[in-house]
C-alpha cells in the first residue's frame, strides 16, 4: 500500500513537494509513505522520482497514484528536484544535460548543456534568486563543478 512502483530500472533520487503543508515535516510523509500508513497526515504531496530507465515519475503520493512521465534524456537520470512552488522539475542526466521541465503538462522548458560528463545531482533554492526575478537552480557533474543557473518560477 506504500509502494509507488513504474520504473522498469532502479530509483536514483526522488525529491518531495507538501504543497503548502509545512506543519508536516517531509521526513514524516516518506515514512508514512513507506511503511503504508494511512494518508490523512498530509493533504497535498506530489513525489518525482528518478531512475536508471530514463524517466522520471510524477506521483500523486497522498492518492499513491502515478500522475505523468517524463522522457528526453538520453540514458540514466541521477537526480530530480521540485521547485519550492511545485510548478516546474528540474532533472540531472548522464547525458550531461539538466532539463527543466512544467509539472502540470509534462512539457520540457529548457535543456542545458554545460558539465563536462554526466551531471550528478540537482537542487532549487528554497527562497530563489537572491536578486528576484527568477529561480535559481544548483547542478554538480561528475567533471568537479558546481553550476548556477537562473530559471523561471
Amino acid at each position: 500500500m506504500g509502494r509507488l512502483a513504474g520504473h522498469s530500472g532502479p530509483v536514483l533520487s526522488v525529491a518531495l513537494h507538501t504543497g503548502g503543508t509545512s506543519a508536516v515535516p517531509a521526513w514524516r510523509i516518506a515514512r508514512a509513505l513507506f511503511l503504508a500508513q494511512p494518508a490523512p497526515l498530509f493533504d497535498a504531496v506530489t513525489l518525482a522520482s528518478a531512475s536508471r530507465d530514463g524517466m522520471i515519475i510524477l506521483w500523486d503520493a497522498a492518492g499513491r497514484q502515478e500522475v505523468r512521465r517524463f522522457e528526453g534524456h538520453e540514458g540514466s537520470i541521477n537526480a530530480v528536484a521540485i521547485s519550492p512552488n511545485g510548478r516546474r522539475i528540474a532533472s540531472a542526466g548522464d547525458d550531461g544535460t539538466l532539463r527543466l521541465w512544467e509539472a502540470a503538462t509534462g512539457a520540457q522548458q529548457r535543456c542545458v548543456e554545460g558539465h563536462d560528463g554526466p551531471v550528478s545531482s540537482v537542487a532549487f533554492s528554497p527562497l530563489g534568486h537572491p536578486r528576484g526575478g527568477s529561480g535559481l537552480l544548483a547542478s554538480g557533474g561528475s567533471d568537479g563543478t558546481v553550476r548556477l543557473w537562473e530559471v523561471p518560477e
